[in-house]
């Protein structure tokens, strides 16, 4: 430092002047530059935490346990509706309508049963039945009517509903378009026939005998 103060000819004052200004523009390249990025390194590790904190949650959910856990609420959730046979959906249909109708105090003067088009695109998994009545009922009657039908396991809903005053002005009239889902049966595999014989395995090569399993 000296040497280049020497070959610059500065006076001792204006090497002290030098040194200052010098010390204050590394200051407040300092502050400047670097200063804004001390916290980098706490937030890149707060960062870090946090993406090892999902990755063990994630690492959680996929667990043999949560694996198997999911699996037998599948399924439950597949088997709901499905001891309903066929032939006997729109019975059953019919049975809830009723049996939830005397329930809640809504009055059916009739029901039919509403064909569904053979345009109509059915669901993959599950078959509608559809059934129109009309009704008589007090409002609350009607809420706790609809209610108590979306409770049920063959998940039923209104497709279309009228409703207008009866002649009495003190309750409601009118028809009611209700539609029933019912889990459609899987087909069980065809047993192999009977005359079948399971093909003999192919032999081993002589080194892997020892560790060789059937197929």
């Amino acid at each position: 430092m000296s040497s280049y103060f020497d070959r610059l000819n500065l006076r001792p004052q204006e090497r002290r002047l030098v040194v200052g200004v010098a010390a204050v523009v590394f200051a407040v390249l300092n502050f400047w530059f670097l200063w804004p990025h001390f916290g980098d390194f706490q937030k890149a590790r707060t960062e870090l935490k946090s993406v090892g904190a999902k990755l063990a949650e994630y690492e959680r959910d996929t667990a043999a346990e949560r694996i198997v856990e999911l699996q037998r609420r599948l399924a439950e959730l597949e088997g709901q509706g499905s001891s309903v046979l066929p032939a006997e959906q729109s019975l059953d249909l019919i049975r809830a309508i009723q049996s939830q109708a005397a329930q809640s105090g809504v009055t059916i003067n009739s029901q039919s049963e509403v064909v569904t088009s053979s345009n109509t695109r059915t669901n993959e998994y599950f078959e509608e039945k559809s059934r129109l009545i009309t009704v008589l009922t007090g409002e609350k009657e009607l809420v706790d009517f609809l209610v108590s039908l979306g409770s049920t396991n063959s998940i039923i809903r209104v497709r279309s509903m009228t409703l207008r005053p009866d002649p009495s002005q003190t309750r409601l009239q009118g028809s009611i378009t209700l539609v029933a889902s019912y889990q459609k049966s899987r087909p069980k595999p065809a047993p192999p026939p009977s005359g079948a014989t399971t093909p003999p395995a192919t032999p081993a090569a002589p080194a892997a005998s020892a560790t060789a399993k059937k197929p």
